[in-house]
């Protein structure tokens, strides 16, 4: 053959050089967003298992958070304690007072709760006014502490509005993990440990075993 089939083009060096510089700097601009999409992934996480009104965590969280929790009680072979508390005639807050003194309710109690719990401890709103707090490495006579200290926070609260003012009455109860239980098993002990008081129109914090037996009042029938 006389000529060359193909003839490969060159390519000038200052082409190559402004392809090069283009694709490091495309490269660079893609490395600066990792860390937004990171804290845009960690925001849309926390959206999704935090209640917006109390800022506790929602349901969701609670369970992705308990679960850990329980693993290392498992591990560890340290107790565990679930209280479970709502608000005493918080309907009627929302009937006389309004719907937004209702939510001021709920935020002064996220408040008082968060005030009583340690770093590492759990602390939930599960909707309307339930409550629930996870206490790692907690006895039962420590939980019973911890539960009498929020409701004495709370009662001692007064909450003013414009058409009167209101007291927050708490019922708690506790559930203590003394074997295998899962979270929703510890969760039912608890609640029904606290309508078991509340059933006696009284606001006292009671242990429930998982025999559903009921062993002790820890405050006076004063209410």
């Amino acid at each position: 053959m006389t000529g060359e089939r193909f003839k490969r083009e060159k390519v000038p060096l200052w082409k190559k050089v402004e392809g090069m510089k283009t694709a490091l700097d495309v490269s660079t601009k893609e490395a600066r967003r990792v860390p937004e999409l990171e804290a845009a992934h960690k925001e849309l996480e926390e959206h999704a298992t935090t209640d917006s009104l109390t800022e506790l965590l929602n349901r969701r969280g609670l369970f992705t958070y308990s679960e850990a929790a329980i693993n290392r009680a498992d591990h560890t072979g340290n107790p565990l304690a679930v209280l479970y508390m709502d608000l005493d005639g918080f309907k009627r807050i929302n009937d006389t007072y309004g719907h937004s003194n209702g939510d001021l309710a709920l935020k002064e109690t996220a408040r008082i709760i968060k005030q009583h719990i340690r770093l590492g401890d759990i602390a939930s709103r599960l909707g309307g006014d339930e409550f629930v707090i996870l206490l790692e490495n907690t006895t039962e006579s420590g939980a019973a502490d911890r539960a009498e200290n929020i409701r004495n926070s709370l009662m001692a609260r007064s909450v003013k509005t414009k058409k009167g003012v209101f007291q927050l009455k708490p019922s708690i109860g506790i559930a203590i993990r003394d074997d295998h239980q899962t979270m929703d098993e510890l969760m039912s002990e608890a609640d029904a440990a606290m309508y078991s008081e509340k059933k006696k129109n009284k606001a006292p914090i009671r242990k429930r075993k998982r025999t559903d037996e009921l062993t002790r009042d820890l405050f006076d029938n004063e209410r």
